[in-house]
């Protein structure tokens, strides 16, 4: 069995788990850490220190991180601290552990958990990951190859962007029933239809737990399954990345 530190870093929570990668289940449970407000690199720095100490069996850690994400370097800053930006997390955690760091953009994450353990296992085509939170976090898969960094969460529909029409807090912060938020979902799911023909929507996220509560408003000319793996998802992926032996 090999085994692998998934840390899952949120606006409200980082999780974290050990995961056996060959069977894509957590061992123990998912545990977690408040999320400092607007968590720098050096709050988040120390968080992994005290993380990965009480882990010192897990051969590689792998952080699922809510921004893009190139060759371990932050690019985008949309709902953390702006001192992310060009900030490389690998190469400093490199100068603390010389235990191996991937880092990996938060829905990525989730949807490589999808494809290999949960609802996209054995589906081909195109298949659109949608995790529901604070954002929309969007990964694109076509015949199991994985299309990353997409942000289309922030891909603008007249006057308001994708994520704040239909994301899990703009449902909240705008005072919407499920039925209602449900049809300002379809239209982010129409638009991405439109734009990218997928066969399949997963979806994702904290909103996955309560698919059933609005499922039934959903239409798209594509499958809409929920997400399998529920919050152990970005968790997963994320030690899935680490593991590096990918190959839907």
């Amino acid at each position: 069995m090999v085994t692998h530190l998934g840390i899952d870093v949120g606006g409200s929570f980082i999780k974290f788990a050990a995961v056996d990668v060959g069977r894509g289940v957590v061992l123990g449970e998912v545990r977690r850490l408040v999320t400092p407000p607007r968590c720098t690199p050096a709050q988040l720095l120390a968080a992994l220190e005290e993380i990965t100490a009480s882990y010192p069996d897990c051969e590689a850690v792998g952080v699922a991180f809510p921004a893009v994400v190139r060759a371990g370097v932050v690019l985008t800053a949309t709902n953390i601290d702006v001192s992310w930006i060009g900030f490389d997390l690998v190469a400093a955690w490199r100068e603390r552990s010389a235990r191996k760091l991937v880092l990996v953009h938060d829905s990525d994450a989730a949807g490589i958990a999808e494809m290999y353990f949960g609802a996209g296992h054995g589906r081909g085509g195109r298949i659109m990951m949608l995790t529901l939170g604070t954002g929309i976090g969007t990964t694109l898969f076509t015949d199991g190859h994985m299309y990353g960094n997409l942000e289309l969460g922030r891909l603008r529909m007249g006057e308001f962007e994708a994520e704040q029409r239909a994301s899990a807090r703009a449902r909240i912060e705008r005072g919407l029933g499920w039925e209602a938020w449900a049809h300002e979902l379809n239209s982010v799911l129409a638009e991405y239809h439109r734009l990218l023909w997928p066969d399949t929507f997963i979806i994702g996220g904290g909103a996955s737990e309560e698919f059933e509560a609005f499922s039934k408003w959903l239409q798209s000319p594509a499958e809409i399954v929920p997400a399998r793996l529920g919050n152990a998802a970005g968790v997963i992926g994320a030690a899935l990345m680490a593991s590096q032996r990918l190959s839907l």
